[in-house]
C-alpha cells in the first residue's frame, strides 16, 4: 500500500539520474478500494503508524507491519490474511533497535529488513538478528560529497539488493519538508553521486515559523520514490 499511494501521488514528476525534470500531462487513472478482515491472532494490530510503518516483501505476497505500541513486526499473509509470523524488537541489546519509533521500513530481494530511525538505520536479517547499522554522517566518502553544510536523509529507497540508497539532501535531517536535491549513495563502496533539484529548494519559500520560547515550524511536504530507474518526486506546494 505505501508503494502504490506514493506512486499517485508522486507520478506527475519524473527524474532521471542525469537528466533534468520532464512534465507529464493529460495522465489518466483510476484506482479501486478494497477492505479485508486479518486473523491477527489475537494480537493487536495498531494501525497508528499508518502507511510508513507498512512494507510488501519483493514477491508482494507478505505484508509487513509493523505494530508501533508492542515494537513487534506482523508478517500477513496477503493470500490467506493471516499473520504467518511475527518478528519482537527490543530496545536496547544487541539486536536492539533503540527507543526511537521507526521511520519506515524496507526489504530487499534476500529477505533483510531496513529499519530507518532517527538516530541511525539498521539492517535486520529475516529473524530479526542485526546485520550492521548505518550512519551517512560517519562516512567517509570514497567519491563524491554532499554539498556543504547538508546532510543526508535516514529515509528513502533501496536497490533489490538493498546495496544502494537514493534520498534527500538538505540542511536538516528528518521529516519530509525539506531538501535541496537527490543524493544516490553506493553504501558497500561509500560513494555518492548528487543532483540539486529546484522543486525541493523552492519548499523553503512556504515553510511558516512560529516564534516563541519554543520555536516551532512547518511547511508543505514532498513525495518520494524509486521506481525501476527513475526517481518519482512531487510537493504540495506546486502542482507539477
Amino acid at each position: 500500500m505505501k508503494k502504490n499511494l506514493l506512486f499517485i501521488l508522486a507520478f506527475p514528476l519524473l527524474i532521471s539520474c542525469t537528466e533534468e525534470a520532464k512534465t507529464i500531462s493529460n495522465i489518466h487513472f483510476s484506482y479501486e478500494i478494497d477492505t479485508v478482515q486479518v486473523d491477527s491472532k489475537e494480537l493487536l494490530l495498531n494501525v497508528q503508524g499508518g502507511l510508513s510503518r507498512m512494507a510488501f516483501s519483493p514477491d508482494g505476497k507478505t505484508l509487513y507491519f509493523y505494530n508501533t505500541s508492542e515494537k513487534r513486526l506482523d508478517l500477513i499473509d496477503l493470500n490467506s490474511y493471516k499473520i504467518s509470523r511475527s518478528i519482537s524488537f527490543s530496545t536496547d541489546g544487541p539486536n536492539g533497535i533503540g527507543g526511537l519509533s521507526p521511520y519506515e521500513f524496507e526489504l530487499t530481494d534476500n529477505g533483510e529488513i531496513i529499519i530507518a530511525s532517527f538516530d541511525v538505520i539498521r539492517k535486520m536479517d529475516s529473524l530479526g538478528n542485526l546485520i550492521e547499522s548505518y550512519n551517512w554522517d560517519a562516512l567517509d566518502y570514497q567519491s563524491g560529497q554532499l554539498p556543504e553544510g547538508t546532510i543526508l536523509s535516514f529515509t528513502g529507497e533501496y536497490d533489490p539488493a538493498g546495496s544502494v540508497f537514493y534520498g534527500v539532501y538538505g540542511k536538516v535531517r528528518g521529516g519530509n519538508s525539506n531538501g535541496q536535491g537527490i543524493g544516490i549513495l553506493d553504501i558497500p563502496n561509500q560513494s555518492i553521486q548528487t543532483q540539486e533539484i529546484s522543486l525541493l529548494k523552492d519548499l523553503a519559500d512556504y515553510e511558516i515559523v512560529l516564534d516563541g520560547e519554543l520555536s516551532m515550524s512547518s511547511g508543505e511536504n514532498y513525495f518520494f520514490q524509486l521506481e525501476k530507474d527513475k526517481i518519482l518526486i512531487s510537493t504540495e506546494a506546486h502542482n507539477s
